[in-house]
């Protein structure tokens, strides 16, 4: 699996990997907020976020781009409605 050429810059390598991958995704809870909060100032926010709706199973666990797995598959539902919508 090769790194996408973006995550070297991404902010998230300053933390551990358990900051990004909680237990729960419940949006409230506070380790969930944390970790959005650093994805929120990182520079590759947006590519990270493009990366990980694009890759659903590499992606379908943790905080990525600043989003849970439940909000990236509610935007992936969205864009499929949108797509068979305009076609």
């Amino acid at each position: 699996m090769s790194q996408p050429n973006w995550e070297p810059n991404a902010a998230c390598h300053a933390y551990p990997a358990e900051v990004f991958f909680p237990i729960a995704y419940h949006p409230h809870r506070r380790d969930v907020q944390a970790a959005k909060r650093i994805c929120a100032a990182c520079p590759v926010q947006a590519e990270c976020l493009a990366w990980a709706l694009a890759n659903p199973y590499r992606s379908s666990d943790g905080i990525w781009g600043g989003t849970t797995p439940p909000e990236r598959a509610s935007t992936r539902r969205a864009r499929t409605a949108e797509r068979t919508a305009a076609a």
